[in-house]
């Protein structure tokens, strides 16, 4: 159990993303959740970022993370209802600032469907606030927190994957 919970404490390579962003997002979330009082979670997700100029870039993330807390998650299946957006500090935030690792808590109230929210933040004052769609059981009120990781490409269960990004 202590191995799934340092899951997403694992230092993060920078991607090269240095480029100002306007916005960011998660979208084509594919996520998944195992927890009695603490568990972990993780799956993937395309994270696209906008930069003044209008340009959208969008690269395969990994999402490895734990959580503790009251209840009991089961969710084989998540996804984002839309989008997970990013909310950006005032200050120039560029796409590596996106990754690391965030912390915050999340709750979850699940009957064979239902949602699951989510209230990280990361040491550039980068939040994620929003909700994902979960499917099987899961009732959990806690602390929660993952890493976010270019993902490894040659890695595609889904093989949903087509081409890699550089």
């Amino acid at each position: 159990m202590l191995a799934l919970l340092l899951l997403g404490c694992r230092p993060v390579d920078s991607a090269g993303m240095q480029t100002p962003l306007t916005r960011a997002w998660l979208e084509n979330l594919d996520l998944r959740a195992l927890s009695v009082l603490g568990g972990a979670w993780g799956g993937r997700a395309d994270l696209v970022m906008e930069t003044a100029g209008g340009f959208q870039d969008t690269r395969v993330v990994g999402l490895r993370g734990g959580m503790a807390g009251l209840g009991v998650e089961l969710i084989p299946w998540a996804s984002g209802a839309g989008t997970l957006p990013f909310r950006l500090p005032d200050e120039e935030t560029v796409g590596d600032d996106l990754l690391g690792h965030y912390s915050g808590n999340g709750a979850a109230a699940v009957v064979l469907a239902g949602a699951v929210t989510h209230h990280l933040h990361n040491e550039h004052d980068v939040r994620i606030d929003g909700v994902t769609v979960g499917t099987f059981v899961g009732f959990f009120v806690g602390a929660e927190w993952v890493t976010i990781d270019v993902a490894d490409q040659s890695f595609d269960p889904g093989g949903t994957v087509g081409e890699t990004t550089p």
